[in-house]
Order: C-alpha cells, then structure tokens, then sequence
C-alpha cells in the first residue's frame, strides 16, 4: 500500500488487525459486588463491549445440559440415564426455590447460577467414577478370587482322584503297620521276659561269682600257706637218697607220720594204699 515499513506503521497496522480479527468473551457471574466494582474500575467493559445477560435457564435447557454431559456416561440403562437428568434439573430448582424462602425468612441471598448446576452434574460425573473405579477393582479382585477358588477345587478334584487310587494301598499299609505292631509289642514282651530271666541270671551268677572268689581267695590262702611247706617237702625230697628209700621199705611197721605220708602219696598217684 506503498506505506513505509517503520516501526510506528507496523504497530498502527499491528493494532488494527487486533482490533478487526481478536474477539474476547468474558463471563462474569453477576452474584454480590464483583462485577460492580469491576464495571467502575473498568468503564470500557460497558463502553467497548457487547454485554449478553444469561438469566436462569428453563427446564429444557437444564434437561438439554444434562442429557449432553451424562450422555457420555456407562449407566445400567437409558431409564436410569432420563432418571439422573429428571434428578439433576429437580435438584437445581429444588434449590432456587429454597433460595428464594431464605431470603424472604433471614434476608440473606444464596444464588444458583448457571455454573452451580454445571458444578452439581460435574460433581455427580467425579462420584461416579470413583465408585465405578471402585467397583471395577472390586470385580476384578472377585475375579481373581473366584478363578483361584477354580484352580483350587481343580487340584482338590485331582488330589482327591489320586487319594481314592491310594486308598486300597493305604489300607493294606495299615493291616500290615497293625500286624507290625502287634510283632513288636509281642517281641516286646518276650525281651522283657528274656531281659527279666537274664537280670535273674545275673544276679546268680553274681552271687556264684562271689562264692567262687570266695572260694578262691580262701584256696589262694590255704595255697599260700602250704606252699613253704611244699617247698620244704620238695627240699626234703631232694635230699633224699636210695638208702634211705630202702630203709623206709624194710620198715615193717613204720612210724605213724610215715605211713600217713606214704598212704596220701599212694592217693595222689592211684596205687594202692596197703603198705
């Protein structure tokens, strides 16, 4: 347009773009003293501006709202889907109309706007979620549950297939384990009896065994005894010679100590005693 490119041109021609293409919607919600107060602080939000008052919306806009955003939602069925939307507009002018009696009663305004009803349906949305969540793990721990409950009876059934196969096998395995008992106590029995009989034995055999050593030291005494007697017999002996053999033998009647040695001697060797 043959405009020289400065930076003043170029901001003017900036500006008028925006002002030509750039649209702004504002929603302001009218309740209390906010929008008051801004409109004085900000006289261009009437001057410049194209204000739309949205009042309160008619039962088919509230039916129409709901039916948009539970559209969307599982629910059992399309009844329970028209029940929720009835609920939603019932609750919404259940409350205008309270709203209405509190002011009247104490004078004190509660407004319902538009955006309370968006919250109420976006509030009914979350909660649902959250319980269909819920539910979902709820079912699918069911789930688990029931299909290990499955796999269980399934071992159980098999198990059970291999205890009835086993079953005669376990029986003749208690017969014999019955038998078995009844030897081992029977056994039992005859070792206490055996074990008896032997403490018996040993205590005669104990007692024998005294006596014997008894016996035996009374032997060792007596041969402790006798053997310097012996040894002066056998020195004795020793010293005798063939005379004095001979004289023994012409003795016709030898002195008593002779012939009682000679008779003992005739004992020990088996010959006869008569001199």
């Amino acid at each position: 347009n043959n405009i020289p490119e400065t930076r003043d041109n170029c901001l003017a021609y900036f500006v008028s773009r925006v002002r030509d293409k750039l649209h702004i919607v504002l929603c302001m919600s009218p309740v209390g003293d906010s929008l008051r107060i801004r409109c004085r602080q900000f006289p261009s939000l009437i001057n410049c501006t194209t204000i739309d008052w949205f009042h309160g919306w008619p039962e088919a806009a509230l039916v129409s709202v709901a039916e948009r955003f539970l559209g969307e939602l599982e629910l059992p069925s399309e009844d329970v889907r028209k029940s929720v939307v009835r609920m939603c507009g019932f609750v919404h002018r259940s409350i205008e109309e309270t709203s209405g009696r509190f002011f009247q009663e104490l004078r004190r305004r509660v407004y319902t706007t538009p955006k309370s009803y968006l919250d109420l349906i976006n509030l009914y949305m979350s909660m649902l979620k959250g319980l269909q969540d819920i539910v979902e793990i709820k079912s699918d721990r069911m789930k688990v549950g029931v299909r290990k409950l499955e796999e269980t009876n399934n071992i159980v059934e098999g198990l059970r297939g291999e205890l009835f196969k086993l079953e005669p096998v376990l029986k003749q395995k208690s017969i014999e384990t019955e038998a078995l008992l009844i030897d081992v106590a029977q056994q039992s029995q005859e070792a206490s009896v055996v074990a008896a009989k032997v403490g018996a034995e040993e205590a005669i055999v104990g007692k024998q065994a005294a006596e014997t050593a008894a016996v035996a030291a009374d032997a060792q005494k007596d041969l402790d005894r006798a053997l310097p007697a012996l040894e002066s017999a056998k020195k004795a002996l020793s010293s005798l010679s063939k005379a004095d053999i001979t004289e023994v033998k012409s003795f016709t009647n030898p002195p008593t100590a002779v012939r009682i040695v000679m008779e003992a001697v005739c004992v020990l060797l088996g010959e006869k005693e008569a001199w």
